[in-house]
């Protein structure tokens, strides 16, 4: 594997600017906003969550419940699949790429070119935040058998 390479503001900025100014994104308004929000503080991670994006970026008010109102997970996933349209036919040969990884609101910069490894937010290079892991209730069912098993031997 290649070395990381790290990535300048200036090149963030212009992957954002190119994917807004983008045909993938000039029948929309609320996704341009979505997108440009989340990788203009993207360099605060911690200051990223659903309620501030359907607030700050899609005009949600200021009662707005995550729990109630789904807008936001379903329009970060209409961006993923936006950037994705982007990056497959008209930016296909893009020298930086926008990444909105599954499960998060924080944005990550790819280098296109094979030889590069960074991925990393607009602002200042920050720690990437730890994976979120759900438990899942069906993959403790093993470990209750095998104890019930167990117990009865």
């Amino acid at each position: 594997m290649g070395s990381s390479v790290m990535l300048g503001i200036g090149e963030k900025r212009e992957a954002l600017e190119l994917a807004l100014r983008s045909l993938a994104f000039s029948r929309s308004e609320q996704l341009p906003r979505f997108l440009r929000f989340v990788c203009e503080i993207a360099g605060r991670a911690s200051e990223i969550n659903e309620y501030r994006v359907g607030v700050e970026a899609l005009g949600r008010p200021a009662s707005y419940s995550t729990g109630e109102d789904s807008a936001v997970r379903r329009r970060a996933h209409a961006l993923r699949e936006k950037l994705e349209e982007l990056y497959s036919a008209e930016a296909a040969d893009c020298d930086v790429r926008i990444e909105l990884p599954k499960g998060s609101y924080v944005p990550r910069f790819v280098p296109a070119a094979p030889d590069r490894e960074a991925a990393e937010p607009m602002g200042e290079p920050a720690a990437a935040p730890a994976p979120v892991t759900t438990p899942r209730r069906w993959a403790r069912w093993p470990l209750v058998g095998f104890g019930l098993a167990l117990a009865a031997v």
